[in-house]
């Protein structure tokens, strides 16, 4: 384990000194001695670009050996090849009639997808470079975040190989070993694909793109969202009406004046203030409350 986290360190560090300037230092020590070896060189963005060509290579081995038959009367499935080509690479190409042979095929595909790749370096420049170098990282992190994760899983279950008459401990390297191969097949298929999906956009003419709502609003196309909105709640609602009138308004008059208490406040079962006697109730209110609705 400690080996494969070495091998990770090493890796992001080869990463991160593309470019920068600053040689990339690392030591190795000897097995008998217990001496280290100080050891030092520049990357430069060529050494990443060719890096990234070393990857592509092992990737079109890889897939040619899959796609070519072992045996004689197996068949040649050249359908497989170019889906698995198109997966990887984002290129297409046609083995319709191609012969099986491993080493003309490889070196057909990669000449395609080293063209593309060269292009796009050409165009994007060192935005592309930093870019490329963000996503290596980015996979080698992800992925080995991933790895330790099923280190853990194997370690836990380990023990139930002595079941089975065989050395946790060696089964353990083994399957750990294994693991950590098909990791970094993972992180090479993962950052080339990624890779090759990217591509230039061509800036559009600011003038022309102003132009074009203008052009659609005069040709009786629908006007932006916003302004289709106020239309609608004019033509639901219409204008609020005003008091005192308008464009699509009606006036509005204040008929009814407010009734104004100038004397103290009488209960309804208190003695009418008139002196007659009898309760408010039965007296004046009455004629008080219709004159008030008569008003009304």
């Amino acid at each position: 384990m400690n080996q494969q986290r070495k091998t990770i360190y090493g890796m992001r560090k080869e990463v991160l000194a593309a470019g920068a300037g600053v040689p990339l230092v690392w030591f190795t020590e000897d097995a008998k001695t217990k001496k280290k070896t100080r050891h030092e060189k520049m990357v430069s963005w060529p050494d990443q670009e060719e890096h990234l060509y070393d990857l592509i290579e092992d990737l079109i081995i890889e897939i040619v050996d899959e796609a070519v038959p072992r045996g004689k009367n197996d068949e040649f499935d050249t359908k497989a090849l170019q889906t698995r080509v198109r997966e990887q690479f984002n290129v297409d190409m046609n083995f319709e009639g191609a012969h099986p042979d491993k080493e003309k095929l490889q070196l057909d595909i990669f000449n395609v997808v080293e063209k593309r790749l060269k292009q796009k370096f050409e165009i994007l420049g060192d935005d592309f470079r930093l870019y490329t170098q963000w996503l290596y990282l980015n996979t080698i992190d992800q992925l080995w975040k991933d790895h330790l994760l099923q280190m853990d899983h194997l370690r836990q279950g380990i023990h139930l190989r002595g079941y089975g008459q065989k050395d946790p401990k060696i089964e353990y390297k083994k399957e750990g070993f294994e693991l950590f191969q098909i990791m970094k097949g993972r992180i090479a298929a993962s950052t080339i694909g990624m890779v090759m999906r990217v591509e230039p956009v061509q800036q559009v003419d600011a003038q022309a793109a102003t132009q074009q709502p203008a052009a659609g609003r005069a040709s009786g196309t629908l006007p932006p969202l916003p302004q289709r909105r106020q239309q609608q709640m004019i033509e639901t609602h219409g204008e609020a009406p005003t008091a005192s009138g308008g464009a699509g308004g009606t006036q509005v008059q204040n008929q009814t004046a407010p009734i104004v208490r100038t004397g103290p406040r009488v209960g309804r079962n208190d003695p009418c203030p008139c002196g007659s006697g009898k309760k408010y109730k039965k007296c004046h209110l009455p004629l008080e409350e219709g004159a008030g609705a008569s008003a009304d």
